[in-house]
């Protein structure tokens, strides 16, 4: 057996034995009836079977698991539906497990020390601020004292007309 051939043996046993590597910015809050959108950079000698987000709310034993897919690169994708029904607590735990041709395992996060998000409720507002009969009257109100403070103003810097 020659040395390229020996090099070659080489990192095929690496690679057989390297889980794939799972990189992301954890996200910390979401708001709620919303999907959120979940990205990570997976890198790994061998071809990537299968990356997965597993995901619950808080206080729930199961987690939910969802295909992450490819899209573009070494970026994978996931959305987790933050619904009103499936969050009974006030935040969600997740984590991302891939899986490389070998079967060997990468990890970010762990089912016993998940991410967390804070999902907030979302902010809704009753009615336009222009449909309110409140926000006109302030805004003749104020259009009439101050254009008529800035035509006193005016008239006071004119210069007097001479005659």
């Amino acid at each position: 057996i020659g040395l390229p051939t020996m090099r070659s043996f080489a990192q095929t046993v690496a690679a057989e034995s390297v889980a794939p590597i799972i990189r992301h910015a954890p996200v910390t809050t979401a708001t709620i009836e919303e999907e959120l959108s979940v990205w990570a950079v997976v890198e790994d000698e061998s071809p990537i079977v299968s990356i997965n987000l597993f995901y619950r709310a808080l206080g729930q034993s199961q987690y939910q698991i969802v295909p992450m897919g490819r899209a573009d690169g070494h970026q994978y994708k996931a959305a987790i539906p933050l619904t009103q029904d499936s969050l009974k607590g006030k935040g969600v735990e997740y984590y991302m497990k891939g899986v490389d041709h070998f079967g060997n395992e990468g990890f970010d996060g762990t089912q016993a020390i998940p991410y967390f998000i804070e999902v907030r409720e979302k902010v809704r507002i009753s009615e336009p601020v222009y449909k309110n009969k409140w926000f006109w009257m302030g805004f003749l109100i104020g259009a009439i004292t101050g254009g008529y403070s800035f035509y006193e103003q005016y008239e006071d810097l004119k210069e007097p007309n001479p005659q």
